[in-house]
């Protein structure tokens, strides 16, 4: 091999300046003496001294803690105690030491302000051929951008997660976080709230939880909770409705919704449960239920059948329904008892006929139905049961029905107490609060107007019957008797009976019957009139008649009845009155009436006033009396079919009035009446002009 000659100059060209490089190269170097505790720096990149701020003649010789002194940062000085920390591992185990993360800041360029500065550093020996420590080299990283990125990631996580937890703490959706164990390790208020109570239960004592499927009512066991299905088998479960008893033994319904929580290699590690209390909303939708079945078999008969709409609360609203109704004399009559065991409502009827006042409950019944206000007992306590039934055969009965709360509210229609409903709990394990009232107070005023209709219809069906009775038997009964009678009195008037006297008896005989068979006839005309009038097929011959000489002609007859009684009748008419509309029958037939009454009920040396007016199309007419008068509560009934003045000798039908309002009716007219005791009454009606139909309400004219 040939050998090659290099000249000495050439040698030193190749050879590399060390120093040089080391200075150059990209890291952040610094080298130092092992010469505890100075640590004196012999050497640093220039990236170091840029980074740093530093210049190379001033810490060159210089030691480590000089350069970069303490400060009263405490952060920065726990960072350079590390430092130091790690030279004297350098030296004493002589391997290399990645310290981590250390802050110390350093002044910015041009100022004597301090910008945080987040280092890395490595501290690394560097050793002689005796294996003995020459230098130490600090390399070091700038991981400013990268810490503060950091730092800023965890703000915003931490502000995430502030937020979150914010959210989740005042979502009204009750939240559950079950491990795999299915133990409770976090709850939000709302779910502690809707349970009533924080109730950290492992999965093995699930079936220690009381809840029921709310349609069915089948008991939810352990396995079947929306929980344990997502922690055994992964299920998703929404909105699954449960009647529940919480922890504080009340009861609820909640929506209840569970998923599994998953690892990143998909292992279930717990569940997510949410619960939403919805126990006011089916408490609506169960009233508001109720209230439709009520008006089915509200509109199924008007023949109300109380039993019946006390079932509909059973066994959703109480577990025993009892309702007493009370007559005029306030006399208690137990109109029905449900309850939701059959056995027991017998039981339950007996022992309240048995035993009808003794206990705080019978007692809350009498008082509710003095006072009229509802009572509310929450719970019946021992003590009580004790003092209320000494005897043992009640007591024992008294157990037997559980009655552990209850509410009787009074059952009013019109003002009218009509009795009182009692709903309680028994072994259901539920109690009544303030908030139960209104809903009882609801279904007692829908029983109260039920009854109350039905007591309306009942007083219809016999007011037709009796009108039905009456009519037939003055369609048989009395007209084909007084048919004979006026063909036996035609017969006998003429017959000649020979002596003047018995011809006189005979011919005043005959007069009283004839005046007797006209005012029987007169009787069934106004029945039959009232019938048509009810009946709706009650008409009149409309004409048109001068108002003045249709009153006048009745009034000359009138006149001579009202003398007998040494009464004054007064024509106070005005002589200018127009052409009416009316049948002229029929009016006559109104003003008779209304005179007769002011004839019958004005004492001797009374005045009997007859007005009429025109104005504004109708002719307003007054029968003005100055009679006993009738009291201010019976005159708004005075035109009822069969009303008569109370206390009066002078009793009729009590067809007259009404008949009068359906023939003024008939002419699309109005009447009414005024009366004072003591000072008179006043009848007015109107009736339309010929030149118009005119519909104004009628004006008070005296």
């Amino acid at each position: 091999m040939e050998e090659v000659n290099v000249p000495n100059d050439s040698l030193l060209e190749l050879s590399p300046d060390f120093k040089l490089l080391f200075e150059s190269q990209p890291g952040l170097c610094l080298v130092v003496l092992p010469d505890a505790p100075k640590f004196t720096i012999v050497a640093a990149s220039k990236f170091y001294l840029q980074h740093t701020s530093t210049e190379i003649e001033k810490i060159i010789g210089r030691g480590v803690f000089e350069v970069f002194p303490m400060t009263s940062n405490e952060s920065i000085n726990e960072g350079m105690k590390k430092l130091e920390a790690s030279f004297h591992k350098v030296i004493e185990k002589k391997i290399k030491d990645d310290m981590g993360v250390i802050r110390y800041d350093i002044k910015k360029n041009g100022s004597n302000e301090f910008e945080d500065r987040y280092w890395r550093p490595m501290n690394m020996p560097v050793l002689d051929g005796r294996n003995e420590i020459r230098y130490i080299i600090n390399q070091v990283e700038d991981v400013t951008n990268l810490v503060q990125e950091k730092e800023n990631a965890q703000i915003a996580l931490r502000k995430s997660e502030s937020l979150f937890k914010l959210l989740v703490e005042n979502l009204p959706i009750g939240v559950w976080l079950v491990d795999n164990k299915g133990q409770i390790f976090g709850e939000n208020p709302a779910a502690v709230k809707i349970w009533g109570g924080s109730g950290r239960i492992p999965i093995e004592k699930y079936g220690e939880l009381q809840g029921w499927a709310y349609d069915t009512g089948k008991k939810v066991e352990f396995h079947e909770w929306a929980s344990t299905r997502a922690i055994e088998k992964g299920e998703v479960s929404l909105n699954e409705v449960i009647k529940i008893r919480k922890f504080d033994g009340t009861f609820g319904v909640i929506l209840n919704s569970a998923a599994p929580i998953k690892d990143e290699k998909g292992q279930i590690i717990g569940a997510l449960v949410q619960n939403q209390d919805i126990a006011e909303q089916k408490k609506i939708e169960s009233e508001q239920k109720f209230q439709l079945s009520v008006s089915k078999i509200l509109a199924e008969s008007l023949e109300l059948d109380t039993t019946k709409i006390g079932q509909l609360l059973i066994p959703t609203f109480a577990d025993c329904c009892v309702f007493y109704s009370q007559d005029e004399k306030k006399d208690l009559r137990l109109e029905f008892v449900a309850h939701r065991d059959p056995e027991k409502a017998v039981t339950l009827e007996k022992f309240i006929r048995k035993y009808p006042t003794k206990s705080k409950y019978f007692r809350s019944v009498a008082e509710v139905l003095k006072n009229e206000k509802p009572i509310m007992v929450s719970s019946l306590t021992n003590e009580e049961l004790l003092e209320a039934y000494p005897e043992l055969q009640a007591r024992e009965m008294y157990l037997s029905l559980t009655i552990k709360s209850f509410i009787s509210v009074p059952v009013i229609a019109r003002g009218k107490l009509l009795g009182a409903v009692t709903l309680c709990f028994n072994d259901s394990g539920r109690h009544f609060d303030d908030n139960a009232i209104p809903f009882c107070e609801e279904f007692a005023n829908a029983l109260a107007l039920a009854l109350d209709k039905a007591r309306l219809y009942r007083e219809a069906r016999d007011a037709i019957g009796i009108r039905e009775d009456v009519l037939a038997m003055v369609s048989h009964d009395l007209q084909n008797p007084l048919s004979v009678i006026m063909m036996s009195l035609k017969i006998l008037q003429s017959q000649e009976f020979g002596d003047s006297e018995k011809s006189k008896r005979a011919a005043k005989a005959m007069m009283r019957i004839k005046h007797s068979t006209e005012i029987m006839r007169g009787l069934i005309a106004r029945i039959l009139d009232f019938a048509k009038i009810q009946a709706g097929t009650f008409a009149v011959n409309l004409k048109e008649e001068n108002a003045v000489l249709v009153i006048e002609d009745f009034l000359e007859s009138a006149c001579m009845l009202a003398e007998e009684r040494s009464l004054k009748i007064i024509n106070a008419m005005d002589a200018d009155l127009p052409v009416i509309i009316c049948d002229r029958e029929r009016l006559i037939q109104v003003f008779s009436n209304l005179i007769g009454n002011a004839i019958k009920f004005t004492p001797k040396g009374g005045t009997i006033t007859v007005r009429a007016q025109e104005a504004e199309g109708q002719v307003y007419f007054t029968i003005e009396d100055t009679g006993k008068g009738i009291a201010a509560d019976q005159l708004p009934h005075i035109f009822d079919r069969f009303w008569q003045v109370e206390h009066s000798a002078n009793h009729g039908v009590g067809l007259g009035l009404a008949i009068a309002k359906g023939i003024i009716e008939a002419h699309s007219g109005k009447i009414w009446a005024e009366s004072v005791l003591g000072v008179g009454t006043s009848f007015h009606f109107a009736l339309p002009a010929s030149a118009t139909q005119s519909k104004q309400e009628p004006q008070h004219f005296h």
